[in-house]
């Protein structure tokens, strides 16, 4: 919606693709666009996602700009949430209520949303001499059913996790109903902390604690980097923009309980 609301105002249409994190279906879509004569594009690239499959564009020095991730060794524009620090944020806030023994669930490895919220939550643990424990690190595909997996692996474990960070609100839905059809409460037995908030997290029960991003002001700067390029051409230099977050506590997280502690 920033995106296309800042394209609107500068006279250009905006071409929705999805491509349900299939490689094959992003270059397709891709090439389609290319073919298409598109001024520009705005692109939040798959897991499989490397430079070589960018060629197209760049042969044609079509105006690039990834936004919410990005491709590693790519020199183009970006705009990213500060995915490192929002997690450590995260991990530090579950670590000062006296949880000890933090799962985290995470979506595709691979994507640099999930490699740098991995890495924040691994920066959290060290931080506070704790280790990290791999089999507390859990994959989801950023799918609902992948939260719900996950979830359940976490609470197979011999020596469970008292708090789960959770890297994104599709795999969180999952998460919270694993818990529940487990019979386990939200806060009362495991804490949670999403990272993505929403506008239901505040009328769920308990209000969901989540890392707050700006996607509408990522997609408006995504938009602005890629207007700039039209403008200057050649002469725009590559950056990388990080957009903060915010962690926002409410009521999924909570103390660990004392005869827990024992």
């Amino acid at each position: 919606r920033g995106a296309e609301d800042l394209a609107s105002d500068s006279g250009y249409s905006l071409i929705v693709c999805n491509s349900d994190e299939q490689r094959d279906k992003e270059a397709q879509y891709v090439e389609f666009l290319v073919r298409r004569r598109i001024d520009g594009l705005l692109l939040s690239p798959t897991s499989g996602c490397s430079v070589d499959c960018l060629e197209s564009l760049y042969k044609r020095r079509i105006p690039l700009v990834f936004v919410d991730r990005s491709i590693r060794d790519a020199k183009a524009f970006s705009v990213l949430a500060d995915n490192t620090r929002g997690a450590q944020s995260a991990v530090k806030h579950l670590i000062n209520l006296g949880h000890r023994d933090i799962g985290v669930v995470l979506g595709i490895p691979g994507t640099t949303t999930s490699d740098e919220r991995l890495h924040g939550y691994e920066l959290a643990l060290r931080k506070h001499d704790l280790s990290i424990k791999k089999e507390y690190v859990q994959w989801g595909a950023y799918r609902v059913q992948g939260g719900a997996d996950a979830a359940r692996a976490l609470l197979a474990l011999e020596q469970r996790p008292t708090a789960i960070f959770c890297s994104n609100n599709t795999m969180t839905v999952g998460v919270m109903t694993e818990l529940r059809r487990q019979g386990l409460g939200i806060p009362e037995d495991i804490s949670l902390v999403s990272f993505d908030d929403v506008e239901w997290s505040e009328l769920i029960t308990p209000p969901l604690t989540a890392v707050m991003q700006h996607p509408l002001e990522m997609g408006r700067q995504a938009m602005q980097l890629l207007l700039d390029q039209l403008t200057l051409g050649q002469k725009a230099r590559p950056k990388t923009i990080r957009v903060p977050v915010r962690l926002a506590v409410r009521g999924s997280s909570a103390a660990l309980r004392k005869q827990e502690e024992q």
